[in-house]
């Protein structure tokens, strides 16, 4: 049997995945309904383990699979990817939306106590990276709309944590933060404690005009 070559596998890499974005735009609402339930029965009858490898398998082919994908392709799996969560998130019911916050936390969270530090500061250039392109091309009503999404996220989560797991996130905030402050160019930090500066004089004009507003009643 003739190995393939490197060029070779990543073309027919290529080609399948092309194939499989082509099927998925074709795919009726009905058929992608069915194919989330048939991968939700799935997960809910693979034990930890198999969760735990297939999980590490599914990264690792994830990550390959990015290397190689083109600018062109990069933009189509993000906008799907957005597309598919905005229609997810629309139709679920409030105890869904904490329920899929608290999967999210705990996955999260079991990913993160496993990583090298390689990773994980990997993971906080390619975060990094990922919001900066996203919110560049985002227009005014998309960033206010995302700023209130996140507070209102932030709020929900932070309601329903407990001290020791409020106390972890705070460490972890200030760690992160530490980390991201140590590897930043002087002018990035000078931009970032500019646009600090003028976020707090905002605030206190903000707060400033509502109290004159208040006293005139």
């Amino acid at each position: 049997m003739v190995k393939e070559t490197a060029t070779q596998r990543k073309r027919r890499l290529e080609k399948a995945k092309q194939k499989r974005q082509e099927k998925l735009q074709q795919e009726s609402e009905a058929g992608k309904s069915s194919r989330f339930a048939k991968r939700r029965k799935r997960a809910e009858e693979v034990t930890e383990k198999q969760g735990n490898v297939e999980r590490a398998n599914a990264k690792e082919r994830m990550a390959h699979a990015r290397l190689i994908e083109t600018v062109d392709a990069h933009s189509f799996r993000l906008s799907n990817d957005a597309q598919r969560h905005a229609k997810a998130r629309a139709n679920e019911t409030a105890d869904e939306h904490i329920s899929r916050l608290a999967s999210d936390a705990f996955l999260h969270t079991q990913a993160r106590a496993t990583e090298t530090t390689d990773e994980h500061i990997s993971r906080l250039s390619n975060d990094s990276l990922r919001h900066a392109q996203a919110r560049a091309n985002e227009t005014a009503d998309e960033h206010i709309s995302r700023l209130s999404s996140d507070s209102l996220r932030h709020a929900q989560a932070r309601a329903i944590e407990n001290t020791e797991v409020h106390i972890s996130r705070l460490e972890s905030d200030r760690l992160r933060h530490s980390e991201l402050r140590s590897r930043e160019p002087s002018q990035e930090r000078e931009a970032r404690l500019r646009r600090q500066r003028e976020a707090y004089v905002q605030r206190v004009a903000d707060e400033s005009d509502f109290h004159s507003t208040i006293s005139t009643f």
